[in-house]
């Protein structure tokens, strides 16, 4: 061969870049780069070559390989083999640029199923692999419904780069459309869920760059799922100033033009791709580069029937017109022409389903006018009628027209502030970092700062902007300067929709800062402005005045404006849509938090099964209902139901977040809660353990969820008669809440276990020290007429008892019932247990016939509620044979003793007394003896 050096690097960069091509693809793109035969020859020997020996093509010198490509006899790898922590099995597919697996890892006992896709080219230098990880991480960060994540990402040892993916079941989005024989409407709602998703990666500031069918898949739920998001940006070998030295990963069928030309790449590349596949999904031919047919213009009978929709015909009369504009307008040759986002495509594609007039098409007084007739038709049905609407529409395009070239200079300016946003952040950090979110509002609010050509309602847009991208950093004293600096230029301009806009965004961040009485104030002028229509502005008002009074402890004020909400959603959103479900879902949660466990139940379960029939995502609303939906099961004595919920939603939530999450933390906590009530001390035990670690890595020591895990721990310890360790824990929830300020009912809650830990030990004084704070604390909080009231007031009247004041205990005992009572919560654990102390009261008092009448209801109740609790089940018959005792019913007695007897409780669940009166009951001394001290309990 004579083929000169700067010749090989040529060869080389074709081959290199023919590797990222689908093998299906390459003889495309090759006679495109590639036209001379001997240079082609050479790619595709090597390309032949590494097809056989995928990835080893260039460890070697490249000169080498290129006088002598050997036979090659390996593969790829085969089942079995690990890669990182993951167990490759089958293979899915293979592309020019990798090979992708269906693979597995096992972390604690659960098996997970991924896509591992393991890249052809290695990466050699550390400047490749700093790249690779640095991309990695930020696509690990991006969390989206309708984004397939990316869970994992490393090297081999050869320097392989490999990525583990959600796996996704389903089908690409041409062919589910095709299978399904989805109808034009359905298509295109479909593609516009796929344009919301590229538009929260573009806000993330991530480009896809290799949009195609095969990257945008449809679940057999109808929910799309993009993947490889960011994939070809890991393959880009560019240098850290942004000069490419190697190749640009693209499928030439869909890439932009820029990418041929190697030019920048931007949100439009995406763009660009999206355009081309919505053209393929409308007509079942892919746009070709260079073809300026309209799609409509493209139909013929074999596009309708690959499509399989409606006959050609009516095919391109469908198509004619708005999105043959539409697609026209997004596969623009020069970018600056192209919809200025993936937002703005989606938007302008409902605006036609909604019969409204489109950006894409030309400024034409008859097209609006044959828009709003569309859309009015049986409000325009007179000529007269038409002939004022023709006059008003002339004016209404004069307007548009202007508004259309102000909206251009406007997105042209905020694309010159954006370059230059990132430029800038760029020159002021080293060249080995890239610039985070908060670096970029920090450098975006200074660049603002100074003069700028950005008018004052376009600078107030993009303050909004970076307000909402600090509220999601948990940034709220940022978040609400900034909204308030954008709430001043509104005004400034005069736009007071925009100004009203700000100032809700202003109170959401004082509300999440935890300022809920600011928050208020904020709101309420706002809410008299808005008055009753229907508004995006006003849906997001009542959702933080609703928060913030929650916060505020009114509860039914959080409820009314909740129900506002999902009113004003409906109108916004739809009846059906899936965010009218969420918004509802808010009254469940607000319920929930209020105690009003059975109206919660009767909201949420009808919404979740309607959130099931639509096929909308498990994501985090759905996960929050139905955590609350568990709560509701447990508050009124579901104990099944509760802890299936649980056991749900923990699954749930390990496929969802990775670990360390306090999700998956609180959703241990709660499942703990319910194991420890049917006395499966050690599993739950386990799982409160792993929960607070867990939390300790996510908070810190001092936050509400530590509190919670502290005060559940006490309990589970309580009820295995580990009382020091009770106490302690109790004690550190406590010291949590002093320590950190905080006003809730973890707070109450602990202190009152803390003076019930004290009344299993005897020590009565302090005891009623712990319960009287409490209920002072939970009467402040809450007022007089609250469940926790209810429990206060029942433990108090346990240590009445003790004390021997029955008619205190009796009284406690009847004004805990009658709230519990008011609230609905009759059927409830807690009522059976102040049901069983009021029996208590009633029997020291000698008011036997009562307190046998209670006992029995309570008995009843708590074989319902907690059939599992033994232990507590034995006391009550206990305390029924008493009672039964002192009736003179001894036949009576004896069948409840032999009762509980033959439930086995473990003797060390059962106080002393409670073993030494069935031993006195029984006639049996060796009938449950104490334990010593060597006993061990249940760990």
């Amino acid at each position: 061969m004579n083929t000169s050096h700067t010749d090989r690097s040529a060869i080389r960069a074709l081959f290199e870049s023919a590797l990222d091509i689908e093998p299906g693809e390459r003889n495309e793109w090759l006679a495109f780069h590639c036209p001379d035969p001997a240079d082609r020859a050479e790619v595709e020997r090597l390309l032949l070559a590494d097809s056989s020996r995928p990835g080893h093509v260039v460890d070697q010198t490249f000169d080498r390989v290129l006088d002598a490509v050997g036979e090659a006899s390996s593969g790829a790898p085969p089942a079995g083999t690990r890669v990182g922590a993951f167990t490759l099995h089958e293979q899915l597919g293979e592309g020019g640029s990798s090979i992708v697996f269906r693979a597995s890892r096992e972390q604690d006992g659960v098996k997970q199923y991924v896509a591992l896709k393991l890249l052809r080219r290695n990466l050699y230098t550390d400047d490749e692999r700093r790249r690779f990880r640095d991309e990695r991480r930020a696509l690990s960060q991006l969390q989206h419904p309708g984004i397939a994540r990316l869970i994992e990402g490393g090297l081999t040892e050869a320097g392989s780069p490999y990525i583990a993916l959600d796996l996704i079941e389903g089908e690409s989005i041409v062919e589910h459309a095709r299978s399904r024989t989805l109808d034009l409407p359905q298509r295109l709602r479909l593609f516009v869920d796929v344009c919301r998703a590229v538009e929260a990666a573009h806000r993330a500031l991530i480009v896809h760059r290799d949009l195609k069918p095969s990257n945008v898949m449809v679940t057999p739920s109808g929910e799309v799922k993009l993947l490889d998001f960011g994939i070809a940006k890991l393959l880009d070998t560019a240098d850290a100033d942004g000069t490419q030295t190697h190749h640009a990963p693209m499928t030439p069928a869909y890439a932009a033009p820029e990418q041929f030309l190697r030019g920048q790449i931007t949100t439009a590349t995406d763009v660009y791709s999206l355009g081309v596949l919505l053209g393929e999904l409308i007509t079942g031919h892919r746009h070709e580069q260079g073809d300026s047919r309209t799609p409509s213009a493209q139909v013929d009978d074999t596009a309708a029937a690959q499509a399989q929709m409606a006959n050609a015909r009516a095919m391109r009369r469908q198509l004619r017109g708005d999105l043959d504009n539409i697609v026209l307008k997004a596969t623009a040759e020069e970018p600056e022409r192209r919809y200025a986002s993936a937002g703005a495509f989606a938007d302008d594609i409902e605006r036609h389903l909604l019969g409204e007039p489109v950006i894409a098409h030309p400024p034409s007084q008859l097209y609006r006018a044959r828009k709003f007739v569309g859309r009015h038709r049986g409000g325009v049905i007179t000529t007269t009628l038409f002939v004022l609407a023709l006059f008003a529409l002339l004016g209404l395009t004069l307007w548009q027209a202007h508004a259309a070239r102000q909206e251009a200079l406007r997105a042209n300016t905020v694309r010159d502030f954006v370059v230059g946003l990132f430029d800038t952040a760029r020159a002021h950090m080293p060249r080995d970092q890239r610039p985070t979110p908060e670096a970029l509002v920090e450098q975006a609010q200074r660049n603002l700062a100074q003069p700028t050509k950005l008018d004052a309602v376009t600078q107030a847009d993009l303050l909004r902007t970076l307000g909402e991208v600090s509220l999601s950093l948990s940034n709220f004293s940022q978040a609400e300067s900034l909204f308030g600096q954008a709430q001043i230029l509104a005004q400034t301009a005069g736009d007071e929709d925009a100004s009203r806009n700000a100032q809700v965004l202003r109170a959401d961040a004082m509300q999440r800062a935890g300022h809920a009485a600011e928050a208020v104030a904020a709101l309420n002028p706002v809410l008299v402005e808005l008055g009753a229509t229907p508004s995006v502005t006003l849906l997001r008002a009542y959702a933080v005045m609703a928060a913030a009074e929650m916060d505020l402890g009114k509860p039914d004020a959080a409820i009314a404006h909740r129900r506002d909400e999902v009113r004003i959603a409906r109108n916004v959103y739809g009846a059906d849509s899936t965010d009218a479900l969420a918004a509802a879902f808010e009254i469940g949660s607000a319920l929930v938090e209020a105690n009003r466990f059975p109206e919660a139940i009767t909201t949420l379960a009808p919404l979740l099964v309607k959130w099931h029939d639509l096929h909308a995502p498990e994501d985090d609303r759905y996960v929050d209902a139905l955590s609350n939906l568990a709560i509701a099961n447990d508050g009124v004595g579901d104990l099944a139901a509760g802890e299936a919920r649980f056991r749900e939603l923990l699954a749930l939530k390990k496929r969802i977040y990775t670990p360390p999450h306090d999700a998956i933390a609180r959703s241990m906590q709660d499942l703990a809660a319910i194991l420890q009530r049917e006395e499966r001390y050690p599993e739950a035990e386990t799982l409160l353990n792993e929960a607070l670690a867990m939390q300790r890595q996510v908070f810190g020591e001092d936050h509400r969820e530590i509190a919670v895990t502290y005060d559940t721990l006490g309990g589970l310890m309580d009820r295995q008669r580990r009382f020091p360790e009770a106490n302690a824990n109790y004690l550190a929830a406590i010291g949590v809440c002093e320590r950190t300020h905080i006003k809730q009912e973890v707070c109450t809650r602990a202190r009152n276990n803390l003076g019930m830990s004290f009344y299993r030990q005897g020590r009565l004084d302090e005891a009623k020290h712990e319960m009287s704070q409490a209920l002072a604390e939970r009467r402040a909080l809450f007022g007089n007429d609250d469940p926790t009231i209810a429990y206060s007031l029942s433990t108090l009247s346990n240590v009445a008892v003790k004390q021997n004041d029955f008619e205190l205990a009796t009284r406690l005992c009847a004004e805990a019932l009658d709230i519990l009572h008011r609230n609905g919560r009759d059927a409830t654990r807690e009522a059976a247990l102040t049901r069983n102390s009021y029996a208590q009261a009633l029997f020291k008092a000698g008011r036997n016939d009562e307190a046998l009448r209670e006992i029995d209801q309570s008995l009843t109740d708590w074989q319902r509620v907690e059939p599992e609790g033994k232990a507590r089940h034995v006391m009550m018959l206990v305390l029924k044979a008493q009672i039964l005792t002192n009736l003179n019913r001894p036949a009576d007695v004896k069948a409840a003793v032999e009762q509980a007897i033959a439930l086995k409780a473990q003797p060390s669940d059962l106080p002393a007394a409670t073993r030494q009166l069935l031993r006195t009951l029984s006639g049996d001394s060796t009938l449950y003896p104490d334990p010593g001290p060597e006993t061990p309990t249940h760990r």
